[in-house]
């Protein structure tokens, strides 16, 4: 999927200041703000690739993953392709258990907020 580099920089500033902020971005409020629907399925697929573009870069350069902080409202935590990516990058492993990811993705809201936050 092509991913236009101006929507991953739009995401990743919006994000960057909630982290300042040490906040969270909701997904639907950082789509709407990069100007894709959450509600269709085109544009949350698309979404997705950004988020996990920006997660991708910033566990290369910081060792975390930054997106960790974009949550579902009704869940409160990110959805399943942030542990998914999170597997895949070997942060977390294939074999955890559900209490293993959610105190990995605690770990890792902490820390991008205190990483993000003197920037």
């Amino acid at each position: 999927m092509n991913i236009p580099q101006d929507k991953i920089e739009q995401a990743k500033s919006i994000i960057i200041k909630a982290a300042h902020n040490k906040s969270r971005v909701w997904y639907s409020e950082l789509y709407s703000k990069i100007g894709l629907d959450y509600i269709n399925p085109r544009d949350r697929q698309l979404g997705a690739y950004i988020l996990g573009a920006i997660s991708r870069e910033s566990n290369t350069q910081d060792g975390v993953m930054f997106t960790a902080i974009v949550n579902g409202k009704s869940e409160g935590e990110p959805a399943e392709g942030f542990y998914e990516l999170a597997q895949e990058l070997g942060r977390l492993s294939p074999h955890a258990f559900e209490d293993q990811g959610l105190a990995f993705w605690v770990e890792e809201f902490r820390r991008c907020h205190e990483i993000y936050a003197a920037r």
